[in-house]
């Protein structure tokens, strides 16, 4: 099996909670989960779109974004 690689500024969002209780929805709230969520929902559809788009994310494999 392929190991993966992180990059340098690889920031580990989802494990940043573990080990603080963050099963507990209200608890994960409390630890700002679902930040980004509420966020975009406050947003155009076609801002988040052009926000993806700029930002150059890329997917993996034969989910590679930039393939037609």
């Amino acid at each position: 099996m392929a190991s993966l690689v992180s990059h340098p500024d690889e920031v580990k969002v989802v494990s940043k909670r573990f080990g603080k209780g963050a099963t507990d929805i209200d608890r994960y709230l409390e630890l700002d989960g679902y930040k980004a969520v509420q966020k975009a929902l406050g947003m155009q559809p076609d801002v988040i779109f052009n926000l993806v788009k700029d930002s150059g994310l890329r997917g993996r494999a034969a989910l590679d974004s930039t393939r037609g």
